[in-house]
Protein backbone atom coordinates (compact mmCIF):
# COMPACT_ATOMS: atom_id res chain seq x y z
CA UNK A 1 0.00 0.00 0.00
CA UNK A 2 2.83 2.37 0.89
CA UNK A 3 4.61 1.70 -2.41
CA UNK A 4 1.39 2.26 -4.33
CA UNK A 5 0.82 5.60 -2.52
CA UNK A 6 4.33 6.79 -3.41
CA UNK A 7 3.81 5.90 -7.09
CA UNK A 8 0.47 7.78 -7.13
CA UNK A 9 2.08 10.83 -5.50
CA UNK A 10 4.96 10.76 -8.02
CA UNK A 11 2.50 10.56 -10.91
CA UNK A 12 0.54 13.51 -9.48
CA UNK A 13 3.79 15.49 -9.15
CA UNK A 14 4.82 14.67 -12.73
CA UNK A 15 1.40 15.70 -14.08
CA UNK A 16 1.55 18.91 -12.00
CA UNK A 17 5.01 19.79 -13.36
CA UNK A 18 4.00 19.06 -16.95
CA UNK A 19 0.80 21.04 -16.47
CA UNK A 20 2.67 23.99 -14.93
CA UNK A 21 5.17 24.04 -17.78
CA UNK A 22 2.38 23.90 -20.36
CA UNK A 23 0.55 26.70 -18.56
CA UNK A 24 3.64 28.96 -18.44
CA UNK A 25 4.49 28.22 -22.07
CA UNK A 26 0.95 29.05 -23.19
CA UNK A 27 0.95 32.18 -21.03
CA UNK A 28 4.18 33.27 -22.71
CA UNK A 29 2.70 32.75 -26.18
CA UNK A 30 -0.48 34.65 -25.31
CA UNK A 31 1.24 37.24 -23.10
CA UNK A 32 -1.32 36.45 -20.42
CA UNK A 33 -0.79 36.23 -16.64
CA UNK A 34 1.91 36.36 -15.25
CA UNK A 35 3.81 37.75 -18.28
CA UNK A 36 1.52 40.76 -18.65
CA UNK A 37 1.04 41.32 -14.93
CA UNK A 38 2.58 43.92 -12.63
CA UNK A 39 3.18 40.96 -10.31
CA UNK A 40 6.18 40.19 -12.52
CA UNK A 41 7.89 43.32 -11.19
CA UNK A 42 8.12 41.69 -7.76
CA UNK A 43 9.47 38.32 -8.86
CA UNK A 44 13.23 37.69 -8.52
CA UNK A 45 15.14 38.11 -11.77
CA UNK A 46 16.28 34.49 -11.58
CA UNK A 47 12.64 33.29 -11.61
CA UNK A 48 11.74 35.53 -14.55
CA UNK A 49 14.90 34.53 -16.41
CA UNK A 50 14.17 30.80 -16.21
CA UNK A 51 10.51 31.35 -17.05
CA UNK A 52 11.59 33.07 -20.28
CA UNK A 53 14.52 30.75 -21.01
CA UNK A 54 12.52 27.52 -20.79
CA UNK A 55 9.58 28.89 -22.77
CA UNK A 56 11.64 30.28 -25.65
CA UNK A 57 10.31 28.64 -28.83
CA UNK A 58 12.53 25.91 -30.29
CA UNK A 59 11.64 27.07 -33.77
CA UNK A 60 9.60 30.04 -34.84
CA UNK A 61 8.71 31.59 -38.18
CA UNK A 62 7.08 35.01 -38.48
CA UNK A 63 5.27 35.86 -41.68
CA UNK A 64 5.74 39.39 -42.99
CA UNK A 65 4.40 40.94 -46.16
CA UNK A 66 7.58 40.17 -48.11
CA UNK A 67 9.52 37.56 -46.12
CA UNK A 68 9.04 34.62 -43.83
CA UNK A 69 11.42 35.36 -40.97
CA UNK A 70 13.22 32.55 -39.18
CA UNK A 71 13.46 33.49 -35.52
CA UNK A 72 16.30 32.11 -33.39
CA UNK A 73 16.40 32.70 -29.63
CA UNK A 74 19.66 32.81 -27.64
CA UNK A 75 19.35 33.21 -23.88
CA UNK A 76 21.98 35.59 -22.53
CA UNK A 77 23.92 33.61 -19.90
CA UNK A 78 22.93 35.72 -16.89
CA UNK A 79 19.68 36.22 -15.00
CA UNK A 80 20.56 39.94 -14.88
CA UNK A 81 19.70 40.10 -18.58
CA UNK A 82 16.02 40.28 -17.61
CA UNK A 83 15.15 43.90 -17.03
CA UNK A 84 14.90 47.29 -18.60
CA UNK A 85 18.33 48.55 -19.60
CA UNK A 86 21.59 47.75 -21.33
CA UNK A 87 22.40 47.65 -25.03
CA UNK A 88 24.00 45.84 -27.96
CA UNK A 89 26.47 46.90 -30.66
CA UNK A 90 28.84 45.55 -33.31
CA UNK A 91 32.18 44.57 -31.74
CA UNK A 92 34.33 43.17 -34.56
CA UNK A 93 33.74 41.41 -37.88
CA UNK A 94 32.33 38.29 -36.22
CA UNK A 95 31.12 39.40 -32.78
CA UNK A 96 28.45 41.46 -31.08
CA UNK A 97 28.87 43.22 -27.76
CA UNK A 98 26.08 42.74 -25.21
CA UNK A 99 26.21 44.96 -22.12
CA UNK A 100 23.60 44.41 -19.42
CA UNK A 101 21.97 46.96 -17.17
CA UNK A 102 24.17 45.93 -14.24
CA UNK A 103 27.46 46.18 -16.20
CA UNK A 104 27.94 42.53 -17.16
CA UNK A 105 29.48 42.12 -20.64
CA UNK A 106 29.10 39.23 -23.08
CA UNK A 107 30.30 38.61 -26.63
CA UNK A 108 28.12 36.82 -29.18
CA UNK A 109 29.81 35.07 -32.11
CA UNK A 110 27.61 35.50 -35.20
CA UNK A 111 29.41 32.69 -37.06
CA UNK A 112 28.94 30.13 -34.29
CA UNK A 113 25.61 31.62 -33.18
CA UNK A 114 26.65 31.30 -29.57
CA UNK A 115 27.99 33.33 -26.68
CA UNK A 116 31.71 33.30 -25.99
CA UNK A 117 31.80 31.67 -22.57
CA UNK A 118 35.54 32.26 -22.11
CA UNK A 119 35.43 36.06 -21.96
CA UNK A 120 32.67 37.31 -19.66
CA UNK A 121 33.32 40.63 -17.91
CA UNK A 122 31.81 43.12 -15.51
CA UNK A 123 32.51 46.84 -15.50
CA UNK A 124 34.36 48.11 -12.44
CA UNK A 125 32.32 51.30 -12.48
CA UNK A 126 28.85 51.08 -10.94
CA UNK A 127 25.71 52.50 -12.53
CA UNK A 128 22.13 52.60 -11.25
CA UNK A 129 21.19 51.75 -14.83
CA UNK A 130 22.91 51.54 -18.22
CA UNK A 131 20.71 53.11 -20.87
CA UNK A 132 22.78 52.61 -24.04
CA UNK A 133 26.22 51.83 -25.46
CA UNK A 134 28.20 52.81 -28.56
CA UNK A 135 31.33 50.91 -29.60
CA UNK A 136 33.70 51.94 -32.41
CA UNK A 137 37.44 51.56 -32.99
CA UNK A 138 38.29 50.32 -29.49
CA UNK A 139 36.26 53.11 -27.85
CA UNK A 140 33.21 52.26 -25.76
CA UNK A 141 30.74 54.97 -24.76
CA UNK A 142 28.27 54.21 -21.98
CA UNK A 143 25.25 56.36 -21.20
CA UNK A 144 23.89 55.59 -17.78
CA UNK A 145 22.32 56.83 -14.59
CA UNK A 146 24.64 57.20 -11.62
CA UNK A 147 23.83 57.73 -7.97
CA UNK A 148 25.94 60.60 -6.69
CA UNK A 149 24.71 60.68 -3.11
CA UNK A 150 21.72 59.61 -1.09
CA UNK A 151 18.61 60.11 -3.26
CA UNK A 152 20.55 62.18 -5.85
CA UNK A 153 21.36 60.95 -9.37
CA UNK A 154 22.61 62.23 -12.72
CA UNK A 155 22.63 61.01 -16.31
CA UNK A 156 26.25 60.45 -17.32
CA UNK A 157 28.24 59.66 -20.47
CA UNK A 158 31.51 57.78 -19.82
CA UNK A 159 34.26 56.69 -22.18
CA UNK A 160 36.18 53.40 -21.92
CA UNK A 161 38.96 51.90 -24.01
CA UNK A 162 39.27 48.29 -25.06
CA UNK A 163 42.38 46.62 -23.66
CA UNK A 164 43.84 43.12 -23.84
CA UNK A 165 44.28 41.53 -20.44
CA UNK A 166 45.88 38.08 -20.21
CA UNK A 167 44.69 37.22 -23.70
CA UNK A 168 41.15 38.38 -23.01
CA UNK A 169 39.25 41.53 -23.85
CA UNK A 170 38.57 44.05 -21.11
CA UNK A 171 37.47 47.68 -20.89
CA UNK A 172 39.29 50.38 -18.95
CA UNK A 173 37.59 53.56 -17.78
CA UNK A 174 39.05 56.68 -19.40
CA UNK A 175 36.94 59.68 -18.44
CA UNK A 176 33.50 61.20 -18.04
CA UNK A 177 32.59 63.08 -21.22
CA UNK A 178 29.34 64.64 -20.03
CA UNK A 179 27.17 64.69 -16.92
CA UNK A 180 23.79 66.26 -16.28
CA UNK A 181 22.83 68.30 -13.29
CA UNK A 182 21.88 66.10 -10.37
CA UNK A 183 18.27 65.49 -9.46
CA UNK A 184 17.58 64.83 -5.79
CA UNK A 185 14.18 63.25 -5.53
CA UNK A 186 12.45 60.01 -6.38
CA UNK A 187 13.81 59.31 -9.90
CA UNK A 188 12.80 56.59 -12.31
CA UNK A 189 15.67 55.40 -14.53
CA UNK A 190 13.22 54.23 -17.21
CA UNK A 191 12.37 57.88 -17.76
CA UNK A 192 15.97 58.95 -18.30
CA UNK A 193 15.55 58.36 -22.04
CA UNK A 194 19.06 57.46 -22.97
CA UNK A 195 20.47 56.76 -26.41
CA UNK A 196 23.79 57.55 -28.09
CA UNK A 197 24.56 58.24 -31.75
CA UNK A 198 27.55 59.69 -33.59
CA UNK A 199 27.26 61.96 -36.62
CA UNK A 200 29.99 64.06 -38.27
CA UNK A 201 32.45 63.56 -35.38
CA UNK A 202 29.93 64.71 -32.80
CA UNK A 203 28.14 62.65 -30.16
CA UNK A 204 24.40 63.09 -29.59
CA UNK A 205 22.56 61.74 -26.57
CA UNK A 206 18.89 61.77 -25.63
CA UNK A 207 17.63 62.46 -22.12
CA UNK A 208 14.15 62.02 -20.69
CA UNK A 209 12.19 64.00 -18.14
CA UNK A 210 13.78 61.75 -15.44
CA UNK A 211 11.03 61.93 -12.81
CA UNK A 212 8.40 59.26 -11.96
CA UNK A 213 5.10 58.79 -13.81
CA UNK A 214 3.38 61.19 -11.40
CA UNK A 215 1.16 63.72 -13.21
CA UNK A 216 1.68 62.01 -16.61
CA UNK A 217 5.38 62.89 -16.59
CA UNK A 218 4.70 66.62 -16.84
CA UNK A 219 7.42 68.84 -15.41
CA UNK A 220 9.22 72.06 -16.45
CA UNK A 221 12.55 70.43 -17.47
CA UNK A 222 11.95 69.77 -21.20
CA UNK A 223 11.15 73.47 -21.87
CA UNK A 224 13.82 74.83 -19.52
CA UNK A 225 17.06 75.81 -21.30
CA UNK A 226 18.90 75.60 -17.97
CA UNK A 227 18.02 71.90 -17.61
CA UNK A 228 19.56 69.04 -19.58
CA UNK A 229 16.50 66.79 -19.07
CA UNK A 230 14.06 66.28 -21.93
CA UNK A 231 16.68 67.21 -24.54
CA UNK A 232 18.88 65.99 -27.35
CA UNK A 233 22.42 67.05 -26.32
CA UNK A 234 25.26 67.63 -28.79
CA UNK A 235 28.80 66.97 -27.56
CA UNK A 236 31.87 67.95 -29.59
CA UNK A 237 35.32 66.33 -29.56
CA UNK A 238 36.65 68.92 -27.11
CA UNK A 239 33.92 68.00 -24.62
CA UNK A 240 31.81 71.11 -25.08
CA UNK A 241 28.09 70.40 -25.00
CA UNK A 242 24.96 72.27 -26.02
CA UNK A 243 21.23 71.68 -26.32
CA UNK A 244 20.57 70.50 -29.88
CA UNK A 245 16.78 70.25 -29.47
CA UNK A 246 14.31 70.42 -26.61
CA UNK A 247 10.73 69.59 -25.69
CA UNK A 248 11.24 65.81 -25.50
CA UNK A 249 9.40 63.59 -23.04
CA UNK A 250 11.20 60.24 -22.91
CA UNK A 251 13.22 59.52 -26.07
CA UNK A 252 13.99 55.80 -25.87
CA UNK A 253 15.30 55.60 -29.44
CA UNK A 254 17.89 57.65 -31.35
CA UNK A 255 19.36 56.66 -34.71
CA UNK A 256 20.87 58.08 -37.90
CA UNK A 257 19.01 58.20 -41.23
CA UNK A 258 20.84 58.56 -44.58
CA UNK A 259 24.02 59.55 -42.69
CA UNK A 260 22.45 63.00 -42.42
CA UNK A 261 19.45 63.13 -40.11
CA UNK A 262 18.81 62.12 -36.51
CA UNK A 263 15.51 60.41 -35.71
CA UNK A 264 14.16 59.93 -32.20
CA UNK A 265 11.37 57.71 -30.94
CA UNK A 266 9.66 58.86 -27.78
CA UNK A 267 7.20 57.63 -25.18
CA UNK A 268 4.09 59.74 -24.89
CA UNK A 269 1.81 59.79 -21.83
CA UNK A 270 -1.42 57.82 -22.37
CA UNK A 271 -1.08 57.52 -26.13
CA UNK A 272 0.93 59.89 -28.26
CA UNK A 273 4.19 57.99 -28.73
CA UNK A 274 6.19 59.90 -31.33
CA UNK A 275 8.69 59.50 -34.14
CA UNK A 276 10.57 62.79 -34.61
CA UNK A 277 12.98 64.08 -37.24
CA UNK A 278 15.47 66.04 -35.13
CA UNK A 279 16.71 69.42 -36.31
CA UNK A 280 18.96 71.88 -34.53
CA UNK A 281 17.40 74.44 -32.18
CA UNK A 282 13.89 73.07 -32.72
CA UNK A 283 11.32 72.62 -29.97
CA UNK A 284 9.34 69.35 -30.09
CA UNK A 285 6.65 70.54 -27.76
CA UNK A 286 6.53 68.44 -24.59
CA UNK A 287 4.49 69.04 -22.47
CA UNK A 288 2.86 71.86 -24.43
CA UNK A 289 1.49 69.67 -27.23
CA UNK A 290 0.82 65.94 -27.42
CA UNK A 291 -1.38 63.48 -29.27
CA UNK A 292 -1.87 61.65 -25.98
CA UNK A 293 -3.91 62.35 -22.85
CA UNK A 294 -3.41 62.59 -19.12
CA UNK A 295 -3.09 59.25 -17.30
CA UNK A 296 -6.18 60.24 -15.35
CA UNK A 297 -8.35 60.62 -18.46
CA UNK A 298 -10.71 57.79 -19.36
CA UNK A 299 -13.37 57.83 -22.04
CA UNK A 300 -16.09 56.62 -19.70
CA UNK A 301 -18.62 59.42 -19.96
CA UNK A 302 -17.37 60.96 -16.71
CA UNK A 303 -16.00 64.37 -17.55
CA UNK A 304 -12.27 64.47 -16.95
CA UNK A 305 -9.58 66.72 -18.27
CA UNK A 306 -7.91 65.33 -21.42
CA UNK A 307 -4.99 67.76 -21.21
CA UNK A 308 -3.93 70.83 -19.28
CA UNK A 309 -5.32 74.26 -20.03
CA UNK A 310 -3.07 76.82 -21.74
CA UNK A 311 -2.95 78.77 -18.49
CA UNK A 312 -1.76 75.73 -16.57
CA UNK A 313 0.79 74.84 -19.28
CA UNK A 314 2.36 78.28 -18.87
CA UNK A 315 3.64 77.06 -15.50
CA UNK A 316 5.71 74.44 -17.36
CA UNK A 317 7.38 76.84 -19.78
CA UNK A 318 4.82 76.63 -22.60
CA UNK A 319 4.22 79.84 -24.52
CA UNK A 320 0.87 80.55 -26.11
CA UNK A 321 2.19 81.59 -29.52
CA UNK A 322 5.21 79.25 -29.66
CA UNK A 323 5.52 77.10 -32.78
CA UNK A 324 6.30 73.48 -31.96
CA UNK A 325 7.60 70.85 -34.37
CA UNK A 326 5.10 68.12 -35.17
CA UNK A 327 6.18 64.46 -35.10
CA UNK A 328 6.46 62.64 -38.40
CA UNK A 329 4.30 59.88 -36.88
CA UNK A 330 2.40 59.20 -33.66
CA UNK A 331 0.84 56.12 -32.07
CA UNK A 332 -2.36 56.00 -30.04
CA UNK A 333 -2.69 53.72 -28.13
CA UNK A 334 0.97 53.78 -27.10
CA UNK A 335 3.39 51.12 -28.28
CA UNK A 336 6.21 52.23 -25.93
CA UNK A 337 8.51 52.90 -28.90
CA UNK A 338 12.13 51.88 -28.32
CA UNK A 339 15.28 51.86 -30.45
CA UNK A 340 15.27 51.87 -34.24
CA UNK A 341 17.62 51.51 -37.20
CA UNK A 342 17.74 52.39 -40.86
CA UNK A 343 18.27 49.02 -42.48
CA UNK A 344 21.06 49.22 -45.10
CA UNK A 345 22.02 45.67 -46.06
CA UNK A 346 21.08 43.80 -49.25
CA UNK A 347 20.24 40.66 -47.20
CA UNK A 348 16.59 41.74 -46.76
CA UNK A 349 16.64 43.54 -50.08
CA UNK A 350 13.07 44.86 -49.90
CA UNK A 351 13.73 46.30 -46.43
CA UNK A 352 16.74 48.29 -47.66
CA UNK A 353 16.70 51.91 -46.41
CA UNK A 354 13.51 51.30 -44.43
CA UNK A 355 13.23 52.25 -40.77
CA UNK A 356 12.80 49.28 -38.45
CA UNK A 357 11.64 50.35 -35.01
CA UNK A 358 11.31 48.28 -31.86
CA UNK A 359 8.64 48.61 -29.19
CA UNK A 360 8.22 47.52 -25.59
CA UNK A 361 4.48 47.60 -24.94
CA UNK A 362 3.71 46.99 -28.62
CA UNK A 363 5.65 43.68 -28.61
CA UNK A 364 6.41 44.35 -32.27
CA UNK A 365 8.78 45.67 -34.88
CA UNK A 366 7.51 48.41 -37.16
CA UNK A 367 8.89 48.60 -40.69
CA UNK A 368 8.43 52.14 -41.93
CA UNK A 369 9.06 53.96 -45.21
CA UNK A 370 10.14 57.59 -44.89
CA UNK A 371 9.76 59.91 -47.89
CA UNK A 372 10.00 63.71 -47.97
CA UNK A 373 10.10 63.78 -44.16
CA UNK A 374 6.83 61.84 -43.94
CA UNK A 375 6.07 58.25 -43.01
CA UNK A 376 4.14 56.90 -46.01
CA UNK A 377 3.87 53.20 -45.11
CA UNK A 378 4.02 51.02 -41.98
CA UNK A 379 4.09 47.26 -41.56
CA UNK A 380 3.66 45.91 -38.04
CA UNK A 381 5.62 42.70 -37.40
CA UNK A 382 4.48 41.01 -34.20
CA UNK A 383 7.45 39.40 -32.42
CA UNK A 384 5.68 38.97 -29.03
CA UNK A 385 8.70 40.37 -27.17
CA UNK A 386 9.53 43.62 -25.41
CA UNK A 387 12.25 44.96 -27.71
CA UNK A 388 14.86 46.98 -25.80
CA UNK A 389 17.48 47.40 -28.54
CA UNK A 390 17.87 46.54 -32.22
CA UNK A 391 20.87 46.13 -34.51
CA UNK A 392 21.67 45.26 -38.11
CA UNK A 393 24.54 42.80 -37.71
CA UNK A 394 27.50 42.17 -39.97
CA UNK A 395 25.87 39.59 -42.27
CA UNK A 396 22.63 41.56 -42.72
CA UNK A 397 20.50 39.70 -40.21
CA UNK A 398 18.57 41.72 -37.64
CA UNK A 399 19.23 41.27 -33.93
CA UNK A 400 17.05 42.41 -31.05
CA UNK A 401 17.80 42.49 -27.33
CA UNK A 402 14.68 41.81 -25.26
CA UNK A 403 13.57 42.47 -21.71
CA UNK A 404 13.08 38.71 -21.43
CA UNK A 405 16.85 38.15 -21.39
CA UNK A 406 17.24 36.95 -24.97
CA UNK A 407 19.19 37.92 -28.02
CA UNK A 408 16.97 37.13 -31.01
CA UNK A 409 18.20 36.88 -34.59
CA UNK A 410 15.97 37.22 -37.64
CA UNK A 411 17.00 35.60 -40.92
CA UNK A 412 15.24 34.59 -44.14
CA UNK A 413 13.42 31.27 -44.01
CA UNK A 414 14.69 29.10 -46.84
Amino acid sequence: MKKKTIIILLLILIFALVGSFSFIKKARENRSWPFNSSLGNYLPKSVKYFAYKFTNPDENVIETHFYNLKVDYYSIPSSNSVGNGGGIDIFDKNKMLVLLDNGEIFFFDIKKNDFDKTNNLKLRENYASIRDIHYHKKELLILGVKELSSNCSSIILDKYFKIDSNGKVDFEYDKTIWISEKYCDDILVNNAGGRIVKLNDKVYISTGYFTPYVFSGINPFPQDDKSSFGKIIQISNDGNSSIFSKGHRNPQGLFIYDNEFIISSEHGPRGGDELNLIKKNHNYGWPCETAGSLYSYENTGIKKEIWLTKKKLNEYGCKEFESYIKPIYTWTPSIAASQGIQYKSDYFEIFKNNIILGSLGGLSLFRMILHDEKIINIERINVNERVRDILEIQDGRIAIYTDGGSLILFSKKN
